[in-house]
């Protein structure tokens, strides 16, 4: 009986272990896909409105749980956007906006670090 639990302990720990690398892609790509729509949302929005804009309610992105999203627009120069979870940073800004973090060099490619 006591062979019997320990194989069961171990199989349960064994099966808790892949469950954390799945959680930090999963929280990544949670950062990552969220400024994938604001990206594409911004440019729908610029073309509708000839500038960006800073509201998540116009640009009808929701935030997932989980992810702190800060969008600063600067009308018809650009924008730059920055989508946080427990594991990862991600960010992004486009024309003449200002890079929101100083690791994020290239316009329109998100960025993304761990934290």
């Amino acid at each position: 009986m006591r062979a019997l639990v320990v194989v069961l302990m171990s199989v349960g720990a064994a099966s808790a272990v892949p469950a954390a690398p799945d959680a930090f892609h999963r929280a990544a790509a949670d950062a990552r896909s969220v400024l994938d729509q604001v990206e594409r949302a911004e440019a729908a929005y610029r073309v509708r409105h000839g500038r960006y804009t800073a509201s998540l309610r116009a640009l009808g992105v929701e935030r997932p749980r989980g992810v702190d999203l800060r969008i600063a627009a600067e009308g018809p120069a650009g924008y730059s956007a920055v989508a946080i979870t427990s594991t990862e940073e991600c960010a992004v800004f486009h024309g003449r906006a200002r890079p929101p973090r100083h690791w994020v060099r290239t316009p329109g490619r998100i960025a993304c670090r761990g934290r």
